[in-house]
């Protein structure tokens, strides 16, 4: 099986027009997007706040899925959130996802098949230093909380919520409550999280700071995913020089993101043999 991975690209019209050529190019069985693909909101707008995002996906988005289906007959595509993501966006992909059967919203309690090969999706991400959103929680019990707080989007009221960091983090399990939940598969499967492991190759920031999830990884180390995916740290393998790392016995790919021009990994999988064939990443010169 073919899959191909890629995240934050923060509704760059660029990035969409190169990721739509890549999958000419290709040929993937899969296209898994990893998070944050949506266009920033500005926090200093607190009435377009879970607004903006969940159009663009119905309207934007939807238009340009269409294309690559109708190009590409043999794809499917499945999805996870990110930090800069809301929950009404996830509202929306859902949404999608019924009109559009090839559209898959990976969640962790859930896994979808395709081919003999699972996968299972983890959408949160530690908190950043950035505004707060419906995708952050604590990664472990008791971490410290975090200094910005944020909003997170009411259904009910059809509006974001704003809230300091107390409101914000102690209303939500952590990240390492709610992976004790996560489905683990039979057979060979794929772990699509959004935050990368944390203390590898795949989690360093410009100060080489290890700011991955340690939920994550323990995670990985207890159920052994064959591979996982991931995205949220885009600056690693600049600072590093490596998109992927072994977590245990499993296989672990952060490809990154540049601003000038699309990054995205290839992955080969053996399905039967249980095994990653090879890994490609391509990245802009």
């Amino acid at each position: 099986m073919l899959l191909l991975h890629t995240s934050d690209l923060h509704g760059q019209a660029g990035h969409f027009a190169a990721l739509a050529k890549a999958v000419e190019t290709v040929r993937p069985d899969l296209l898994i997007l990893g998070g944050n693909m949506f266009l920033d909101e500005a926090v200093n707008v607190p009435e377009e706040l879970g607004r903006r995002q969940p159009v663009y996906v119905l309207e934007v988005f939807r238009h340009w899925l269409n294309s690559v289906l109708k190009t590409n007959p043999q794809l499917s595509v499945a999805a996870v959130f990110g930090n800069h993501d809301w929950l009404s966006s996830a509202q929306a992909m859902e949404e999608l996802s019924k009109q559009i059967p090839k559209l898959r919203v990976l969640s962790h309690d859930k896994a979808f098949e395709l081919g003999g090969l699972a996968f299972v999706g983890y959408s949160r991400t530690p908190p950043t230093a950035r505004y707060s959103k419906d995708f952050e929680r604590l990664d472990l019990p008791g971490d410290r909380m975090p200094l910005v707080g944020g909003a997170r989007w009411n259904a009910a009221r059809r509006l974001a919520l704003a809230a300091p960091a107390k409101v914000q983090f102690t209303q939500f399990p952590s990240m390492a409550d709610e992976l004790e939940k996560l489905v683990t598969p039979a057979g060979p499967w794929v772990f699509v999280a959004t935050a990368p492991p944390f203390d590898t190759k795949l989690d360093q920031n410009f100060q080489r700071e290890h700011i991955g999830s340690k939920a994550v990884r323990a995670a990985i180390e207890k159920r052994h995913p064959l591979l996982s995916l991931h995205g949220h740290v885009v600056g690693s393998p600049d600072v590093t020089g490596e998109c992927q790392d072994m977590v245990g016995d499993t296989t672990a790919v952060n490809v990154g993101q540049h601003a000038e021009g699309l990054c995205y990994a290839v992955v080969e999988v053996d399905v039967a043999g249980r095994r990653i064939v090879r890994v490609e990443a391509r990245r802009p010169q």
